[in-house]
């Protein structure tokens, strides 16, 4: 219900028992209305205004437990070629450099 909606239906059921309300104490009920709604869909489970964030967090949790270290570069990201006069290093080619693989 929209907090418009619900600030006439009190002032006119505040009017229907014989009181008239000042607008900052029905601006006080609605948000104290608003507060139960959100504290009502916590506890029942309807409403979780991170559900976007922790879905995207379970999402990176479960890329990470499916990393592998490289077996090529043993996790370091660098490949070393020994030749009888100089050495090389490169990048690895199987994990991009970056230690891991998925």
């Amino acid at each position: 219900m929209p907090s418009d909606l619900l600030k006439e239906s009190i002032a006119q059921a505040a009017e229907e028992h014989g009181f008239i309300l000042p607008p900052e104490c029905i601006s006080d009920i609605v948000a104290a209305v608003d507060m139960c709604r959100e504290l009502d869909s916590y506890l029942t489970g309807g409403y979780c205004p991170q559900k976007e964030e922790i879905s995207r967090l379970k999402a990176a949790l479960d890329r990470e437990r499916g990393k592998a270290i490289c077996e090529s570069c043993k996790g370091s990201g660098w490949i070393t070629t020994q030749g009888p006069y100089h050495g090389s290093s490169s990048s690895c080619v199987h994990c991009g450099g970056v230690g891991f693989v998925y």
